[in-house]
């Protein structure tokens, strides 16, 4: 494959080369003054919670990393039946162990068709569990990236606006596992409003110590079934709204799916 090659563009852009942490180099190029001429062409992402919706039923999994390039059209016929993609993450899903190999080849077939090179290290083969997309994929459920739960067990307390909005952030990918995420975090989320002095007082202290507790019991949510008929389970507050969505599991006991909250502006309380 050809790296290098006579170019007669009128436009040229840096060129660098950035470390990565195993000790390879990523091909990086500045296009910023090109996309500053350049008409934008919005193509949305799929949505991450959506994306980990698909897994029920499924016993064995296998993720495939791509050194570059996207494969949502390449794969589109099997996408939503036993291929999840996203960006260059691949997840092949199966309940047969037969049929998730035969699998593999058709998708790794297609890649080669393409010309596209796959990174050997990242990707991983016929696994029970399996890390994607910042989670733990198993047949039982979906977990919080463990990884990223030590992380959370070794973060301190914030010292200013922007490392409670950091810490927000984390937690805020995460919220679908914490009952009563929004309510929990307010002393927080009102701790980033530029009208309020930053002060750290026992409000935030409880509320940066319970979503951090929540995550560390590391919960984990139940595989949607659309077969299967939802329970919906609501609360209302003067603070905010909160529902969680949940399944009866084979036990015949309800099994949470996921949590959602949302707090109220003051236009809406009144």
């Amino acid at each position: 494959m050809e790296k290098i090659r006579k170019s007669w563009s009128l436009w040229t852009s840096s060129v660098t080369l950035a470390g990565k942490k195993s000790d390879n180099y990523r091909f990086c190029i500045d296009y910023r003054k090109l996309n500053a001429v350049i008409k934008n062409d919005a193509y949305p992402l799929p949505r991450i919670d959506e994306l980990l919706e698909r897994y029920e039923g499924a016993r064995w999994f296998t993720s495939l990393d791509l050194a570059a390039g996207l494969m949502d059209e390449i794969l589109n016929d099997y996408i939503r039946k036993f291929v999840t993609v996203y960006l260059n993450d691949i997840m092949i899903y199966l309940k047969n162990f037969k049929e998730h190999i035969r699998y593999i080849e058709k998708v790794l077939e297609r890649i080669e068709k393409v010309n596209m090179i796959i990174k050997l290290k990242k990707c991983k083969f016929g696994r029970r569990n399996i890390e994607f997309l910042g989670h733990k994929v198993e047949k039982d459920g979906l977990k919080a990236n463990e990884k990223k739960i030590e992380t959370i067990r070794d973060i301190s307390i914030p010292r200013n606006i922007t490392e409670v909005r950091s810490f927000l952030e984390l937690y805020s990918y995460y919220r679908r596992f914490i009952k009563n995420f929004t309510r929990i975090a307010r002393p927080l989320t009102d701790l980033t409003s530029k009208k309020i002095d930053f002060k750290w007082t026992e409000k935030q202290q409880e509320a940066f110590e319970s979503l951090k507790k929540r995550l560390m019991e590391k919960p984990i949510l139940e595989h949607p079934d659309f077969e299967k008929e939802f329970i919906l389970i609501t609360d209302a507050s003067g603070e905010g709204l909160g529902f969680i969505l949940a399944q009866k599991n084979k036990d015949d006991k309800e099994a949470v799916i996921a949590y959602r909250s949302k707090s109220l502006s003051h236009q809406e309380i009144l």
